[in-house]
C-alpha cells in the first residue's frame, strides 16, 4: 500500500517499445497515478455516487496515463456498469469493446 515500494520497484524497469529506462522521479510519478487510479477503482467499486461527468473525467485520466494496466481494466468494468445503471448504454457498449481490445492485446492468441 506504500507507493514509494511500487516506486522503488519501477525504478529502472525499460520499456519494451523504445528502450527507455524509468527514472527516479518517473517511477515515483507513476506509482502516484497507480495509486490515484487504485482509488478510482475503489471508489467506483463502492457504491458511491459516481456522475457520468466524474466517469469522464476519470477516463481521461486512465487514457492519458495508463494505455494498457489490469487496473485501468477494473475501472472499466465499474464504468460499465454506473454507465448501464444510469441508461448510458452507447457509453457503456463503447467501454465494453475497449475491453475487448484491452483483453485482446493482453492475451494474445485467446
Amino acid at each position: 500500500r506504500d507507493a514509494s515500494l511500487l516506486a522503488s520497484q519501477l525504478l529502472g524497469a525499460e520499456c519494451a517499445a523504445c528502450g527507455e529506462k524509468v527514472s527516479k522521479a518517473d517511477a515515483a510519478k507513476l506509482a502516484g497515478w497507480e495509486k490515484e487510479l487504485q482509488k478510482i477503482v475503489n471508489r467506483c467499486s463502492a457504491a458511491e455516487s459516481v456522475s457520468v461527468k466524474q466517469i469522464q473525467e476519470h477516463e481521461a485520466f486512465i487514457d492519458k496515463h495508463f494505455p494498457q494496466h489490469v487496473l485501468a481494466d477494473l475501472a472499466w468494468e465499474q464504468f460499465c456498469s454506473i454507465y448501464a445503471s444510469k441508461w448510458k448504454i452507447a457509453d457503456q457498449r463503447r467501454l465494453l469493446e475497449r475491453r475487448c481490445e484491452f483483453h485482446k492485446a493482453a492475451y494474445p492468441g485467446l
